[in-house]
């Protein structure tokens, strides 16, 4: 099966957050060789409660590259959580408009509406705020790890375990994470546009 139906198989007894940290350590495997996944995470696929490494798509890391990076995965990953815990997408096949660019931004502004369920472990909450409301992008493992040899793992903690967080936290170069926030203001503006051309050519 895909990651999108195994975070929702009830068959098994293997909890949500095990299930998101088996692709959290995945992507650390593939950050640490210097390459990003180039395909949907939510297309990975699942064999005996393992990532069949074949079956994602993968592509080398470019700093000059403005299409995706390390910090991208991570965020993505974030996102599917957020809406796994939420059970969004539970019957139709967990759309991948949850990793779009739109829909992150979208929980850059409203993450607390989405953290609102009583069965969100209180640690994968300060998680969730720590990635969309601070940009402080870390994997899931480190985090939890920090929390339990009592580190802070929150907004008073900026650690960032990626190169691209790193330099947006020393305002070096904030172009790591320009596409997430532009990207969706593109998309804006080409549908304004598009519908003025259709209002247009209906005029003529």
């Amino acid at each position: 099966m895909n990651y999108g139906d195994y975070l929702f198989d009830r068959e098994d007894e293997i909890s949500l957050e095990d299930k998101l940290l088996l692709m959290d350590r995945a992507l650390m495997e593939v950050h640490q060789s210097g390459k990003y996944v180039s395909s949907n995470l939510l297309d990975a696929y699942i064999y005996d409660n393992k990532i069949d490494p074949s079956s994602v798509e993968l592509d080398t890391f470019d700093p000059e590259k403005n299409d995706k990076d390390y910090a991208q995965d991570i965020m993505e990953l974030a996102a599917i959580g957020i809406c796994a815990y939420n059970r969004f997408g539970e019957y139709e096949g967990f759309p991948k408009y949850f990793t779009s660019p739109d829909f992150i931004s979208g929980l850059m502004d409203n993450v607390e509406m989405y953290l609102q369920r009583e069965d969100i472990p209180e640690e994968i909450k300060d998680y969730y705020r720590s990635i969309f409301t601070v940009l402080d992008i870390k994997y899931m493992t480190n985090f939890l790890e920090e929390q339990k040899k009592g580190g802070k793992g929150n907004a008073r903690q900026l650690v960032y375990s990626t190169p691209e967080g790193r330099a947006f936290a020393n305002n070096q170069d904030q172009n790591a994470f320009a596409s997430i926030i532009a990207i969706p203001a593109v998309l804006a503006i080409v549908y304004i546009v598009s519908i003025l051309v259709i209002m247009l050519v209906k005029a003529l």
